[in-house]
């Protein structure tokens, strides 16, 4: 495998920290947007509600991903 193909864990280990950061925010804001929709149902807190799940999802299963690529190269 050329050096071209091989995978940039500084770039990996950057974008890992950027998400961890960016999923309790996530959680925060569907919490918040969850309760909103509890008090006040409408269709925009629903769809408000479902992006916020969808995207926070997204982060949690790239977060995963992440960790294990980068697994090898940490015990390293």
């Amino acid at each position: 495998m050329a050096s071209d193909e091989l995978p940039d864990v500084d770039e990996m280990l950057l974008q890992l920290v950027r998400l961890e950061r960016r999923q309790p925010v996530l959680e925060r804001d569907l919490a918040r947007a969850q309760d909103r929709h509890a008090t006040f149902p409408n269709p925009v807190a629903e769809r408000q509600v479902a992006k916020l799940a969808a995207e926070l999802k997204s982060v949690a299963a790239t977060v995963e991903q992440l960790r294990v690529s980068l697994r090898p190269a940490m015990r390293a």
